[in-house]
């Protein structure tokens, strides 16, 4: 139900949304200068759902270009401080917080989403943005900021159809290879910020937040309100502004013809796809899981079947110092970025810090029926709850593609948005 007295203006647009932007999940990713500016809007506009995702903590350079964070913040997690200041806008709108890397974010969280926003100031995490929204067949829309200190722009990318382009073919495919290789040596925004400046690039003003966030906040609602039509003039398209020469022009993108997203192999679709209700990420055991898989999908029993894992998952790691192997189960990119801030996990044997992983073998991304890990929990294994796993039937010449979702994690990780019909 919405309050008709504190709506009224939005009301009166003819053909406002209404019911849309109280069901709708939303999810952004990224809450530093543009996001803070989103999540205002969002709060404005009357949304009730909405997931923030970043992995950086506040610190007091934001906040000159961050309206919802304030003095008291810095050190905080960016989500936490953005949900609250955004609660402080409007009390109706629920927060669901990641405070990680979005690659942690389960699958089942975008299925639910009705628009995906996009702040982030990294290649990486919008060509993981990009990969889900291709494998779902969901829209998504991209914020950026120029490197002057007066440009910016929005892009929409139109995963529903298969065949329009992605971010991929906006980048190029060198690029995206150039950034996975490059993906263990991710810093924080202010890291990258003050290299940028270094090499001459410009911080961003407010005010240049402000009006790109709208823009993109705008885009969503005609999104909303119009999905996939062919009147919907902003999908597929960059709109780029640079508001110091008052000048704008838009670009429309091009479906490259090796982009490895055109067409999807792993999309997901009603006949490969089965949502488990009763089954949970911290129960479900990786043996329970394969028999699920073959209860429910038309499996060959002599076909072998494997659990494909989205990331290079370390599997062991070997002591220098004692010889011994450890048990892991983290992703290559998350013990990295572990290091690299300190965190050294230690031997439990000997106490040291010489641990270390192999870049062939105990890494992988694949698990099968004969690995010794099958009384393992998906949460043991590392896996995001709510989420959808891929399970790989090994034909002949090729492989077919099912989907199951651990749809018991919905209750713990979207409370209060479990009973929405997605």
């Amino acid at each position: 139900m919405i309050d008709r007295d504190r709506y009224s203006r939005l009301l009166a647009i003819p053909d406002y949304p209404a019911d849309k932007v109280i069901n709708s999940l939303i999810i952004v990713g990224g809450v530093g200068a543009l996001g803070n500016e989103l999540v205002k809007n969002l709060c404005l506009l009357g949304f009730r759902h909405i997931f923030v995702v970043d992995l950086d903590r506040v610190e007091p350079s934001n906040l000159t270009r961050s309206v919802l964070f304030r003095e008291a913040d810095c050190g905080q997690p960016k989500v936490a401080a953005a949900a609250k200041g955004g609660k402080e806008i409007n009390k109706e709108t629920n927060f669901y917080i990641h405070d990680g890397d979005i690659a942690d974010v389960g699958l089942g969280v975008f299925r639910r989403a009705s628009l995906i926003f996009s702040d982030f100031d990294d290649l990486y995490p919008r060509y993981i943005i990009n990969a889900v929204a291709t494998k779902l067949g969901k829209v998504w829309i991209d914020a950026y900021l120029g490197f002057k200190p007066y440009g910016g722009g929005v892009a929409v990318y139109d995963g529903a159809d298969a065949r329009a382009p992605c971010y991929v073919c906006h980048t190029g495919i060198q690029t995206y290879r150039e950034t996975f290789n490059t993906v263990q040596d991710r810093e924080g925004c202010q890291v990258k910020e003050r290299d940028r400046t270094k090499q001459g690039f410009l911080p961003t003003t407010p005010t240049t937040c402000s009006v790109i966030a709208g823009l993109q906040a705008q885009a969503g609602l005609h999104y909303l309100l119009m999905g996939n039509s062919p009147d919907n003039q902003w999908l597929s398209k960059l709109f780029h502004l640079d508001i110091l020469t008052v000048t704008s022009r838009i670009e429309k993108s091009v479906t490259r013809s090796k982009c490895p997203f055109h067409p999807p192999a792993d999309r997901i679709i009603s006949d490969n796809f089965v949502s488990l209700n009763g089954h949970n990420s911290s129960t479900t055991r990786l043996s329970e899981l394969f028999q699920i898989a073959r209860e429910n999908f038309p499996i060959q029993k002599s076909n072998a079947i494997y659990l494909q894992l989205s990331r290079q998952m370390v599997l062991y790691e070997s002591c220098m110092t004692c010889q011994r192997e450890i048990e892991r189960f983290q992703s290559v990119v998350s013990i990295v970025r572990d290091r690299k801030k300190g965190r050294i996990a230690l031997c439990p044997y000997c106490g040291s810090e010489t641990l270390s992983f192999h870049p062939l073998y105990g890494v992988t991304t694949l698990l099968d029926e004969s690995m010794p890990f099958q009384s393992y929990s998906l949460k043991q294994l590392g896996l995001p709850s709510l989420d959808i796993l891929t399970i790989l039937e090994e034909k002949e010449d090729d492989y077919m593609y099912y989907f199951l979702e651990m749809n018991g994690d919905c209750v713990k990780i979207l409370p209060g948005f479990s009973s929405v019909e997605v």
